[in-house]
């Protein structure tokens, strides 16, 4: 009866060992599942800085168009200003010609 005794013991610690060292292993598994799971977060807050960074810069260029834009509606402004000049002038020199000719 002691053998049997002894000897069921002796399975129960192996089993409770086992038992222990599968624990031990899940253990080391979750912490790796959760360095990753940070790794993940850390890189998605890389990735939302990313965004945010181009974002703004699509901001900045937009800017940027617009303010060509305008740019370019001055510089519209100013040939139309010209061309209107010319047509001034234009209009002095036929006159002048006209005085000359009625001279």
């Amino acid at each position: 009866m002691a053998i049997a005794f002894f000897c069921r013991n002796e399975s129960d610690d192996r089993i409770a060992e086992a038992t222990e060292g599968r624990a031990e292993e899940t253990d080391r598994k979750v912490k790796a599942t959760e360095r990753k799971a940070e790794e993940t977060d850390r890189k998605a807050g890389v990735t939302e800085g990313r965004a945010e960074e181009t974002d703004r810069k699509a901001g900045v260029t937009e800017g940027r168009a617009e303010e060509t834009d305008r740019k370019a509606g001055v510089t519209e402004g100013r040939a139309e200003e010209t061309d209107r000049k010319a047509g001034v002038t234009e209009g002095r020199a036929e006159e002048t010609d006209r005085k000359v000719r009625a001279t």
